[in-house]
This record gives structure tokens, sequence and C-alpha cells, in this order.
């Protein structure tokens, strides 16, 4: 008996929350917020939408970014060139490039 008391009152407990909702009007229901708050979330994507209309597109060209050699790299190259010469900077690149190569082997 205590459990059909029980499963009566539930029953009764959700038919009075739904006649409660289905009593409302619409318009007391659904709120439309007319004052946005700006939160961090929506300014962030603010910033990723502008930045996507401002880089031209999301090819993979775009995205890539060509290297440019800093000045103390560019000072290293021409120290390169001038004690080895163009010949000899080019077999030492080679030279490495195999040495990196047997490294990615070795392992």
């Amino acid at each position: 008996a205590a459990e059909t008391y029980k499963e009566l009152e539930e029953v009764q407990i959700e038919q009075s929350d739904q006649q409660r909702v289905q009593s409302k009007a619409d318009e007391d229901l659904f709120v439309l917020d007319t004052n946005r708050n700006e939160s961090a979330a929506s300014l962030k994507a603010a910033a990723r939408a502008k930045n996507n209309k401002k880089g031209g597109g999301d090819d993979a060209a775009s995205k890539k970014r060509k290297y440019e050699p800093s000045e103390k790299d560019m000072r290293q190259i021409k120290k390169v060139l001038e004690v080895h010469g163009q010949k000899g900077a080019i077999d030492l690149a080679e030279k490495g490039k195999a040495k990196l190569q047997q490294k990615r082997i070795v392992k």
C-alpha cells in the first residue's frame, strides 16, 4: 500500500509540473536576451572570424608562412660562405643532411 501511495504521489507531482509549464504563456517561458553581455567565448569567436576574413582564405598556402632567416642566421650563412665558398657550403649541408638521415635510421 505504501508503494502505491508513493507512485500515486509521484504521478501527481509530475502532472502538476506539466500543468504549471503548460498554463504559462510562451512569452513567459521563452525570453530573448536583448542585452547581450560579451563573454570570453564570444569575444574569441569574434576575433577568430575577424582574423579569417583578414587572412584571405583557409587554403594551405595562406596558413604556411615563408621562412625568413634572422639577422644572426644571415651572418652565420655569410661566414660559412666566406670560409668554405659556395661548393664547400653545399658539401657541408649535404653531409649534415646525411648525418641526420643516419641518426633517423639508427633509431
